[in-house]
């Protein structure tokens, strides 16, 4: 864990982009589809979380029920990050999930996800915390700071082949990203105060290719949308008033 003692004040005064018109095209065509046996009862195996125990639509709305009530109701910042990387899992099987924090006067970035050890094991109930000083970003501000900055979202089929990419941004520790989205989320306003991203997505079936990482679909950039939307306002009343996460 990084020392963030000496981290600088806090503003949600963000970055100047505005709320993105909605897009034309398939991402406003079919409604949102649950991953995993959410979609039709069948064989998927999915994450073993709410989502992947559903079998009807009443179960995957009352899965995202909980997700929203685990949200609203977490009372630190530090739970509230712990709550949404969870969904996160529930949600779009993938390797890493991680969360972006913006905000700083400074221009720096907070990146949050679970510790692992080297086995690949997460520790759900612990945060591994990364400050990304501004002047640091060496190459670039990566997918997640375009997303930051835009206040869209972006899918990477190929991110070793993507130029918005950064390895020192776009991050999943314990892999080599291969694929990713990342979606941010909002202020009331509008405004980007952090962002989502997940990392080599993975089977929701159990099988020899389980563990073999392939490219995100306009599904799982709804799925993660759906969390972005729900974090938002928790996020923004949260930041607002939990110094002590910051501080540590």
């Amino acid at each position: 864990m990084h020392d963030l003692a000496r981290s600088p004040r806090r503003s949600l005064v963000g970055l100047t982009a505005a709320r993105p018109p909605a897009a034309a095209g398939p991402e406003s065509g079919p409604g949102l589809k649950l991953p995993g046996s959410v979609q039709g009862g069948g064989g998927g195996g999915g994450s073993g979380g709410t989502l992947a125990a559903a079998t009807s639509p009443e179960k995957a709305l009352d899965a995202v029920l909980a997700i929203s009530r685990d949200l609203s109701a977490a009372p630190t910042l530090r739970a509230l990050l712990c709550a949404a990387l969870r969904a996160a899992a529930e949600l779009v099987r993938a390797q890493q999930a991680v969360i972006y924090l913006t905000g700083e006067d400074d221009g720096s970035v907070l990146i949050v996800h679970f510790p692992q050890d080297e086995l690949g094991t997460r520790d759900k109930s612990g945060l591994e915390v990364l400050r990304l000083p501004r002047n640091s970003r060496s190459t670039g501000p990566g997918v997640a700071g375009h997303v930051l900055l835009s206040g869209a979202a972006a899918r990477v089929d190929s991110a070793q082949d993507d130029n918005r990419f950064s390895a020192e941004v776009d991050r999943a520790p314990g892999y080599i990203v291969e694929s990713l989205i990342c979606a941010p989320v909002l202020s009331a306003p509008g405004k980007p105060i952090g962002a989502v991203t997940l990392a080599n997505k993975l089977s929701s079936r159990p099988g020899p290719t389980e563990s073999t990482p392939r490219p995100f679909d306009a599904n799982d950039e709804r799925c993660l949308a759906l969390l972005c939307s729900l974090l938002g306002p928790a996020l923004e009343r949260q930041m607002l008033r939990d110094d002590d996460f910051y501080r540590r």
